[in-house]
């Protein structure tokens, strides 16, 4: 999947920079949320050092 087609995955849509940023590591507590609702991928996953370590990964 591009950059453009996974930013257009939010409402709104985000850009390919933002999209590029967050395969970067550069992801908020807020967005990880957002991010775990649109692709199923844990929060826990995308910020353990925020959320925690997956309860499966303990």
């Amino acid at each position: 999947m591009s950059l453009e087609a996974f930013g257009q995955l939010f409402t709104p849509a985000v850009d390919k920079s933002t999209v590029l940023r967050w395969e970067r590591g550069n992801v908020t507590p807020k967005r990880a949320i957002e991010i775990e609702r649109v692709t199923g991928i844990s929060r826990h996953v995308l910020l353990p050092e925020f959320f925690g370590v997956p309860e499966a990964a303990e």
